[in-house]
């Protein structure tokens, strides 16, 4: 890439790290002559909100609300073009040479063929289902990671309540974390008597390692909704029941339906302590107890990087990938080639906000020859849903989501009001809806509203360190000169101090 080329950023993985740092990419204030050709690559067609596929299940939420279109999203972003695709293998020219030499980059090779040159990659591909090779879960289990296996589940959870009333269907829930749990109160209120739900937890109680609050109102809520919970059991394989011959005659053309077969009780072999083994019987079984980085498939995707022993890529305190001068990785496929600087970040959405700040931040810096600023994450605190009844959660988190909208295309100031007046009224909301048993009553905000506006909300917490901590890079905050702007309030760096933002 010579010195007066247009940059080319390709972002592998569309979900909240690569398409936030697609969109912080193109809010930051660039010199006429760098800025820079976005290109985000997905397998999918749509972007998936996954704090919101519980409300599929529910009700709560329309297909189109959980997951829009992506050139939908992308629509006004004039730099930045979506291609879908899967990615087969990945060609580096990088190796540690100079950040400026012209021959740096890299190809990117589609499974249909296509190639994508580029002169700086992000690797954003998240997170997969883990089976951890048990006989049987892969085949016949449900995962819920993404929209795909929602819309599954739900077509399962419509058919159990199409059955006719009479004995309720057996619903096993794998995994006691925040999916397994807020998975096994949305099944079970929606079926209610018509299915009888369990929670398979391979420890000693649901949401280890959670505030025991969380734990206590949890377990609470899952006693009131009958949710069995089963502790210490580790599932040992999961077969298809064998039905008994019927005595009526089957025509040897009609075929089974996958449907149909799916539709077949499943036996859940579990394994208790003292080498104890239980067999649990299913009519549908919802795995959730646990996930790896997709970067884990290095070996199948071809990735010529290195990765740590759960697969993820070995990165920087940058978050660039070792070894390399123009590759950053970040969410569920980044790791910290020291491990303790990993050991207590979890592998959660606003993890993949801030990293994305950071990773949009330091390609700029990277670009316009500025030293990079190392991540440092802070802990916001965490959320769950127990059910439509606390539904108002979702509602007041999309009022604040489509207040913060307008950060970035208005004044400085007027977010930070805006921010201010939102988090009031999402605090008023949610503590008038624990205290009063959730009456409150919200309007349903349009599609997409929800899923699009949700890229500003980490523009607070910009605003919010940068008036708090300082800058560990001279002149970070400070636009250079000659940068042309692009009608939307400067954006800073994380840490910068106070002394360096704009007045107003």
């Amino acid at each position: 890439m010579s010195s007066n080329a247009t940059p080319r950023i390709c972002i592998l993985g569309g979900g909240f790290g690569g398409l936030y740092t697609a969109v912080r990419l193109e809010s930051l204030m660039w010199p006429h002559s760098r800025r820079p050709q976005i290109t985000l690559i997905d397998q999918n067609e749509r972007f998936v909100f996954k704090p919101l596929l519980y409300e599929l299940i529910n009700g709560g939420a329309k297909p189109e609300e959980v997951a829009p279109l992506f050139s939908d999203l992308l629509a006004s972003m004039t730099s930045t073009s979506f291609v879908q695709g899967s990615v087969d293998s990945v060609h580096s020219d990088d190796s540690m040479g100079s950040v400026n030499s012209s021959n740096a980059g890299g190809t990117i090779t589609l499974v249909d063929g296509q190639q994508l040159q580029y002169d700086w990659l992000v690797l954003a591909l998240g997170s997969s289902t883990s089976f951890f090779g048990i006989p049987g879960v892969k085949e016949l289990a449900l995962p819920f990671n993404d929209f795909k296996d929602a819309m599954r589940v739900l077509r399962r959870v419509e058919e159990i309540e199409a059955r006719p009333p009479g004995v309720p269907a057996d619903v096993v829930v794998v995994g006691a974390g925040y999916a397994g749990v807020e998975l096994a109160t949305t099944v079970a209120e929606r079926l209610g008597n018509r299915a009888a739900v369990q929670l398979v937890s391979a420890g000693g109680d649901i949401l280890e390692g959670m505030p025991p609050g969380q734990v206590k109102v949890a377990r609470k809520m899952l006693q009131d909704l009958h949710i069995k919970i089963v502790t210490n059991a580790m599932v040992s394989s999961i077969r298809q029941e064998h039905h008994q011959p019927s005595t009526a005659k089957t025509s040897t053309s009609q075929r089974v339906h996958p449907a149909a077969a799916a539709a077949a009780k499943q036996q859940v072999h579990i394994k208790l302590p003292s080498n104890s083994k239980s067999t649990v019987h299913a009519d549908m079984v919802l795995w959730t107890a646990g996930s790896s980085p997709a970067s884990h498939a290095a070996r199948k995707l071809k990735l010529p990087f290195k990765t740590n022993k759960q697969g993820a890529l070995l990165t920087d305190r940058n978050l660039r990938v070792v070894q390399q001068q123009r590759v950053f990785a970040l969410g569920d496929v980044a790791g910290s080639e020291v491990e303790a600087q990993t050991a207590n970040i979890p592998p959660t959405a606003q993890v993949a906000f801030q990293q994305a700040d950071y990773v949009a931040w330091n390609l700029w810096s990277s670009i316009n020859a500025r030293p990079l600023l190392p991540f440092k994450y802070q802990h916001l605190g965490d959320m769950m849903s127990l059910g439509a009844a606390p539904r108002c959660h979702c509602y007041a988190a999309t009022l604040l989501i489509l207040a913060l909208q307008c950060i970035c295309k208005l004044p400085s100031i007027i977010p930070l009001v805006t921010t201010l007046w939102s988090c009031t009224v999402l605090s008023s909301l949610l503590l008038h809806s624990m205290s009063k048993g959730f009456p409150v009553e919200a309007q349903r905000l349009g599609p997409r509203a929800c899923c699009k506006s949700a890229l500003s909300v980490p523009s607070f917490l910009w605003w919010f360190r940068a008036r708090e901590w300082r800058c560990d890079t001279p002149g970070a905050g400070v636009a250079p000169a000659g940068e042309q702007s692009s009608g939307r309030s400067p954006q800073f760096p994380p840490g910068c101090s106070r002394h360096q933002l704009p007045a107003g």
